[in-house]
């Protein structure tokens, strides 16, 4: 391996268009050609005493957690690029390398649980498994410490191709001793549910948290369990004494199940249920019955990802990255039932990111490594090959995702900033289409207005109001008479809930129809239509007299997702591509007649500039969408719809 590190290093020094003296490259060379046997004896070392320390009468801690020479998650709030980035490395050679050698893995473990005497060993325990092995190299490289971090990413890429891709055999001849010395192999599932009942329960992970809280999400929970009762017949549920399945038994079921669906399309909720009931069958004897606790908690999760994937804006190929999640969402759900009741919990915090983050990313953006799209893959896939639910990995990867997140939008930022500064002034708006958005925000005041009010306000009022602004302005008495006319008709159609209201309807209504008669008059309109104008409204008075409430015409009014009204920065608005696709932009800057937009990516790239018409246009003609401006996390939409499909 270092004979190829070496030639690497060489053709990169070569081939870098810098000079040869002093180049870095060149300095690892050096360094790597004067410490590498010192480093192949420290690593055989390292793996010498891990395997005394397994074979040591007491357990060790948990091989999973953090070493002690890595700064722990509470230690600090970002860590630095370079050392996550290396950080990274390592953790994908170990969750790929435990991923491809499953299932010699297991047999490994278990084999050395029987000779060790103990039910059960830690899952990271094994002294030659992936994790230790990376481990142990990566503490033996610090010995040629002046090596920068990039140089290191080079050194691991050959150890994965030439070292941890060449374990299989090796892992395959332990398994064949260890049949020789009387282990039995088990095979998949089947043998994790043939290791009986007995098998030991990992501890909660929210034990942690105190007993006020947990006392406090073990009864949201059962609330969330009785409305499960009532949604299926209680012969269908198990006994107690019917369980087949244990936790640990399932929770391995489920890492394997996770690791099966990297490679699929979207499998989503109760889809992916039957496909754990039939990897825990088992052939003859019946599917497997799992404990009762544990089968209302997977009924959940998968019922809450339904509901996840459905009621978002998110892009699809987000979505698909999401649906990934649910076994390793499955597992942390059941070690810890707090992610059902804890807004804050690890998992609910980045689900929550992801959506945020991905609200404005479109289907043909950069999908690379380094990518926002790269990013979250790489999130999810290190949680789905890890296979443990650990909280600690959840809120290592949320940490991850938080750094690139925060660099991503201060450069955003400081674009947005650049582009706003160079904006030149908007030529003056037309004094017909000052008026016709004036006339827009009045009718988008309220939610639902009769045809009749419309017809009044676009065909009638417009042209009224134009011929006062030409004629004295906005700052004369006929443009302020006009403004209330127009408030108080669109509020005498509305229904009258109290005597109060009532009256003063009915002492409005002959002041509204006269100011109506006098403005229509001075210019111009129609004495016949403002007749049956008149004759039409008389019926929406009464209703509202009578409280009647008012009842969408489906056939009139705004488009759904039409901007009426001036949007908010900060609005996202997908637009469709000519060659299909589409593209999802940000509002960043509305001019102060609310006219016009200016547009920008999520990277803070400019955008095009459209007037609200034109963007109206679009809108009308399926060419754009408005997303919904939701201010609630993903996640907690999910779950007030898991709510309401349960109560119904």
């Amino acid at each position: 391996m270092f004979d190829h590190v070496d030639r690497v290093l060489q053709e990169l020094a070569h081939g870098s268009g810098q000079g040869l003296v002093d180049h870095p490259y060149l300095d690892a060379q050096r360094i790597l050609r004067q410490w590498r046997k010192a480093i192949l004896v420290d690593f055989l070392r390292m793996l010498r005493q891990e395997a005394s320390l397994a074979m040591a009468p007491s357990p060790r801690p948990e091989a999973g957690q953090p070493p002690q020479d890595e700064p722990d998650s509470q230690e600090l709030s970002l860590p630095q690029d370079a050392d996550l980035e290396e950080s990274l490395a390592i953790g994908n050679l170990i969750t790929k390398a435990e991923a491809r050698y499953r299932p010699e893995l297991l047999e490994m473990r278990l084999h050395l649980a029987r000779l060790l005497h103990r039910s059960r060993l830690p899952e990271r325990s094994n002294p030659y498994g992936p994790f230790a092995v990376c481990e142990a190299f990566r503490r033996s490289l610090l010995l040629a410490h002046p090596l920068e971090a990039s140089i290191r990413l080079v050194i691991y890429k050959y150890f994965d191709r030439y070292l941890m891709n060449q374990l299989g055999d090796f892992y395959r001849g332990c398994v064949d001793l260890a049949s020789a010395e009387g282990h039995v192999p088990g095979g998949g599932f089947q043998h994790l549910l043939r290791r009986g009942v007995h098998a030991t329960a990992r501890a909660p992970a929210a034990a942690a948290s105190g007993p006020g809280v947990q006392r406090s999400a073990t009864l949201s929970f059962q609330a969330l369990r009785g409305l499960l009762d009532l949604q299926r017949p209680a012969a269908s549920r198990p006994a107690p004494h019917q369980v087949g399945v244990q936790t640990d038994d399932l929770l391995e079921v489920l890492s394997n199940l996770g690791v099966a669906t990297l490679t699929e399309g979207m499998v989503v909720g109760m889809a992916l249920r039957d496909r754990l009931n039939d990897a825990i069958s088992v052939p003859g004897t019946g599917a497997p019955t799992l404990a009762r606790e544990d089968e209302d908690t997977l009924d959940l999760v998968f019922l809450f990802f339904e509901q996840l994937l459905q009621g978002t804006d998110l892009p699809e190929s987000i979505k698909v990255l999401l649906a990934r999640l649910q076994a390793p969402v499955a597992q942390i759900a059941l070690l810890d039932k707090t992610f059902f009741t804890d807004q804050g919990h690890v998992a609910r915090r980045l689900l929550n990111r992801i959506g945020q983050a991905a609200m404005g990313w479109s289907e043909d953006d950069d999908r690379g490594p380094d990518s926002l799209f790269g990013t979250i893959e790489q999130v999810v896939e290190r949680l789905v090959l890890d296979g443990s639910g650990s909280p600690a990995l959840f809120t290592r990867m949320d940490r991850t995702l938080a750094a690139y997140i925060g660099r991503e939008e201060s450069s955003a930022r400081s674009l947005e900033a650049n582009i706003l500064a160079s904006l030149e002034p908007a030529p003056p708006e037309s004094d017909q289409q000052i008026v016709a958005d004036l006339a827009e925000d009045f009718l988008a005041r309220y939610p639902t207005t009769p045809p009749v009010v419309e017809a009044i306000i676009r065909e009638g009022w417009q042209g009224a109001m134009l011929a006062v602004y030409r004629q004295s302005g906005t700052d004369s008495s006929a443009w302020r008479r006009g403004l209330e006319l127009a408030e108080q008709l669109l509020w005498s159609v509305q229904p009258k809930l109290d005597a109060q209201e009532r009256r003063q309807l009915l002492r409005r209504i002959p002041e509204i129809l006269r100011g109506l008669r006098d403005q229509f008059s001075v210019a111009g309109n129609d004495q016949r239509q403002l007749a049956r104008w008149f004759r039409d409204l008389q019926t929406f008075h009464l209703a509202a007299l009578q409280g009647e409430p008012l009842l969408p015409d489906p056939g009139a009014g705004t488009p759904e997702g039409s901007p009426a009204r001036a949007l908010a920065v900060g609005t996202w608005v997908e637009l469709r591509r000519d060659g299909g696709g589409t593209r999802r932009l940000k509002v960043a800057w509305v001019s102060a007649d609310g006219g016009r937009y200016l547009l920008v990516d999520r990277r803070g790239r400019r955008g095009p500039e459209l007037g609200r018409r034109e963007l109206s246009s679009l809108v009308d003609g399926g060419l754009a969408r408005i997303l919904p401006d939701e201010q609630e996390p993903i996640v907690d939409r999910a779950f007030r719809s898991v709510l309401a499909r349960l109560a119904s």
